[in-house]
């Protein structure tokens, strides 16, 4: 019963995003946030699914990340939501997808763009960088 909860819940916000959110976001930060937001959540329900109900909303989480990276490009490697995405995404890959190698590249793509920005950096911004830092430390011992 609680699972289903979750998993109802979880698709009522992917829902909102996708009808209301997402159409009417403006380009850059606002929407590679919603975006992230949409993979965050989809991510969430695919923990818990099986079958091909999780190929599906791992599909879903998948899209929805790749197109917030897409659409980062276009924010400072040191931006907060930026970086947040590619710890997002770099874990999904990781845990989810058991990419273990894209999820060290997107790590690395997103410390390399935050590398030459870093100067300009906030405290979020570099907390999500030192944890991408140590996940990839993790994961490359681990392969």
């Amino acid at each position: 019963k609680i699972l289903t909860e979750f998993n109802d819940i979880c698709q009522q916000v992917v829902v909102l995003l996708d009808s209301h959110l997402l159409p009417t976001a403006p380009g850059g930060e606002e929407k590679v946030f919603f975006l992230k937001m949409k993979g965050d959540y989809s991510r969430y329900m695919a923990e818990f699914t099986e079958g091909d109900a999780l190929a599906a909303v791992a599909a879903q989480a998948s899209q929805a990340y790749n197109e917030g990276m897409q659409e980062a490009q276009s924010l400072e490697g040191c931006n907060p939501v930026r970086l947040g995405l590619a710890l997002n995404f770099s874990v999904f890959q990781h845990e989810t997808l058991r990419l273990t190698a894209e999820a060290i590249q997107t790590g690395t793509d997103a410390l390399n763009s935050f590398g030459a920005a870093a100067a300009g950096a906030g405290d979020d911004a570099r907390l999500s960088a030192a944890l991408i830092q140590e996940n990839i430390s993790l994961w490359t011992g681990a392969q």
